[in-house]
């Protein structure tokens, strides 16, 4: 369980190929949680309680506007859990943003996005 005797915890620990694979090992998949600020927006990603699903979240804020307060709009949509869905969320996740950021979504309306 350990490379380089030093145990990985977590995915952003990962410096190289034989430690990704590694990781894979030992977790049985690339970590899907994403909590960060993409392209100026508030993100986060989670595999949803349902199994089925990649719940995905997309915050704006305005320009110095505390976080403490309720954002300007919030998006979300659910990414189906599958390898595409996996794939989309992990190396497309700006364009993920971007796409989610332009959609208008109705309020009380769930969206699934099957890749």
């Amino acid at each position: 369980m350990c490379y380089n005797s030093r145990r990985i915890n977590n995915f952003k620990q990962i410096r190289n190929v034989k430690q990704i694979s590694l990781f894979i090992q030992i977790t049985g998949g690339i970590n899907m949680e994403i909590d960060n600020w993409i392209s100026g927006y508030k993100v986060r990603a989670f595999p949803w309680v349902d199994g089925k699903h990649i719940y995905f979240n997309v915050q704006y804020y305005e320009a110095g506007q505390s976080i403490c307060k309720p954002p300007i709009w919030d998006k979300t949509v659910y990414i189906t859990d599958n390898e595409a869905g996996r794939n989309l969320v992990n190396n497309f996740t700006h364009s993920l943003v971007e796409c989610v950021a332009s959609m208008k979504i109705a309020d009380h309306t769930k969206v699934v996005i099957t890749a």
